[in-house]
């Protein structure tokens, strides 16, 4: 948990020290379309990192590997991770309405939030026992 601490503290002032770049254009749909993709991406890559974490092997080249393939996610919609981050704060409302427009949707990012944050804890407390 202290490393999640530590990450989100990071992430925040990264987000405070790099200049303001322009939001790609892409729609709230496309929004909530990518954010189950890499949901369901963090997923996987949190199963992997924890039966590689099992079994002791390197996870250095897998987190390579994951990064790359985050990348790639982000750049098939046309934006970089630093505009997914940041494009909440300057578009909330649209995501919001479209949610609420749209409950399947709404309803599997929850429940995919739901299990990357039971799969996050479970691998916190295996890497740290």
């Amino acid at each position: 948990m202290k490393q999640n601490l530590i990450l989100s503290i990071c992430l925040i002032l990264f987000q405070l020290l790099i200049p303001f770049q322009s939001l790609a254009e892409i729609s709230a749909e496309s929004y909530c379309q990518l954010s189950i993709q890499k949901l369901t991406q963090e997923i996987q890559a949190l199963k992997d990192l924890t039966a590689i974490e099992k079994l002791g092997g390197n996870k250095r080249e897998k987190k390579t590997t994951l990064d790359q393939e985050a990348e790639t996610l982000f750049k098939s919609f046309g934006i970089t991770a630093h505009e997914y981050i940041n494009y909440m704060s300057k578009n909330w409302h649209k995501v919001e309405r479209y949610l609420r427009a749209n409950p399947a949707i709404k309803q599997e990012i929850d429940r995919l939030t739901a299990e990357r944050k039971n799969l996050l804890e479970q691998y916190d407390n295996l890497i740290n026992k």
